[in-house]
C-alpha cells in the first residue's frame, strides 16, 4: 500500500476510529486510546481534522493521567496543543504546553521535554515570534543531538531554519540547517522531512532572488507530498513554485501549479486566491 492509499484508507474509516477511541476511553482501555492517539496523530496533522483531532487527544489525556504516565501525558498533550494553535486558541494551547512541560518534567525523559520546547517554538511561530521560536528549536535541537535521535535532529534543523527564514533572520544559517536536515533525512528514508525541509529552501532561495536554484526543491517536495497524500504541503510547495513561474516568466509551469492548486483548493476546502 503506498502512503497516499494509505492516508485515503483513514480519511475512508476516520467516523469509525474516532468511535474506537470513543469506546475505548468509555471502557477504561487506556493503552488502547493512548495507541490509537499515536497512530491517529500524523493523520490528524496531515489532513487537518481538528475536531477529531481534539477529540480524540482529549480523551488521550484523560486515559495517560488515569494510567499515571507522564511520558504519555506530555505527549498527549502536547498534541493536543498542536491542534489549539493551528486553530489560534493560545490560551488553549498555553494550558496544555504547561502541563505538558510539567509532566515532561516529572517523568526525566529528554524526549518528552523535547517535543514540548518544540511546540512552544510552534506557538511562537504561530504569532510571528521569529527569534523566540527559532530559540525554542535550538533547545529541542539540543536535546535530540544529545540523545542521538536522527529523526528528531532533522526534524529541529527544519523547524529552526522556518522560523529564520520566515523573519528574514539569518539566512545563510537556515540553508545550513536545511541542508543538514535534508542530508539526514534521506539518510534514514524519511520522505515527509525531506519535503518540509525542501519547501523551506525554495522560500529561503526565493527571498535571497534566486528563483531558479529554488525550482528544484519545491518541485521535489510537491510531487513528495503528491505520492504521501500530504495536501496542505503540496499546496505550500506549489503555492512557491508558482512564485518561481511568474519570476522567471515560465507560462507552462505557472499553468500547471495553476491546474493542481485549483484542484487541490477544492479537495480542502481552502478558498482560491483573491
Amino acid at each position: 500500500m503506498t502512503a497516499a492509499a494509505a492516508m485515503d484508507w483513514y480519511e475512508a474509516e476516520r467516523a469509525n476510529l474516532i468511535a474506537v477511541v470513543r469506546e475505548a476511553a468509555d471502557r477504561h482501555r487506556d493503552a488502547a486510546v493512548l495507541a490509537f492517539c499515536e497512530a491517529l496523530w500524523p493523520f490528524y496533522h496531515g489532513r487537518k481534522h481538528h475536531a477529531d483531532w481534539i477529540e480524540a487527544h482529549r480523551l488521550g489525556v484523560a486515559a495517560a493521567v488515569r494510567a499515571n504516565d507522564p511520558v504519555a501525558e506530555a505527549r498527549m498533550r502536547n498534541q493536543l496543543a498542536r491542534a489549539y494553535i493551528e486553530l489560534h486558541r493560545d490560551a488553549d494551547a498555553e494550558a496544555e504546553l504547561a502541563a505538558a512541560g510539567a509532566a515532561a518534567a516529572l517523568s526525566d525523559e529528554p524526549r518528552a521535554r523535547a517535543v514540548v520546547l518544540e511546540s512552544e517554538g510552534v506557538l511562537a511561530l504561530s504569532r510571528e515570534r521569529f527569534t523566540d521560536a527559532a530559540s525554542h528549536f535550538a533547545g529541542s535541537l539540543r536535546i535530540n543531538e544529545r540523545i542521538g535521535d536522527r529523526r528528531g535532529t532533522a526534524l529541529e534543523c527544519y523547524h529552526r531554519a522556518d522560523a529564520l527564514v520566515r523573519g528574514g533572520i539569518a539566512l545563510g544559517e537556515a540553508v545550513a540547517l536545511l541542508e543538514r536536515a535534508l542530508s539526514t533525512a534521506e539518510e534514514i528514508a524519511d520522505e515527509t522531512t525531506a519535503a518540509r525541509a525542501s519547501i523551506v529552501l525554495g522560500s529561503a532561495r526565493l527571498r535571497a532572488g534566486s528563483p531558479d536554484q529554488a525550482r528544484h526543491p519545491l518541485t521535489r517536495a510537491a510531487e513528495a507530498m503528491r505520492r504521501r497524500g500530504q495536501p496542505v504541503k503540496e499546496i505550500q510547495a506549489l503555492e512557491l513554485l508558482a512564485d518561481v513561474a511568474a519570476r522567471t516568466d515560465d507560462g507552462p509551469l505557472a499553468a500547471e501549479c495553476a491546474q493542481r492548486l485549483s484542484a487541490l483548493y477544492a479537495q480542502t476546502g481552502k478558498p482560491l486566491p483573491g
